[in-house]
C-alpha cells in the first residue's frame, strides 16, 4: 500500500523538488493510529503546548446571539 505524505504545488522547479525529495527521506513523517484517522502525521512541527487540558472537558455552550432589530422607520 502506497500513502501521500507530501505534496507540491505547481509551478515544480528542480531545487523545490530536490528540496522536497531530500526532506522526505531525511525527516520522514511518522504514521498515527486513532480511532479515525489512520496516516501520516498532519502536525509539522512538534511544540509543548503550555495551556490548560481542554480534551475531555465539556464545552460551555457559546452565547446565543444577540436578535437584531430593524431601526425604526424614520417619520419625514
Amino acid at each position: 500500500m502506497q500513502v501521500v505524505t507530501e505534496f507540491l504545488a505547481k509551478p515544480i522547479t528542480a531545487k523545490t523538488c530536490c528540496c522536497a525529495l531530500t526532506n522526505i527521506i531525511e525527516h520522514p513523517r511518522p504514521f498515527v493510529r486513532a480511532k479515525g484517522y489512520f496516516g501520516p502525521d498532519r502536525r509539522r512541527r512538534s511544540e509543548e503546548y503550555a495551556g490548560p487540558e481542554r480534551r475531555g472537558q465539556k464545552s460551555e455552550a457559546p452565547p446565543a446571539a444577540a436578535a437584531v432589530q430593524d431601526p425604526k422607520p424614520v417619520q419625514a
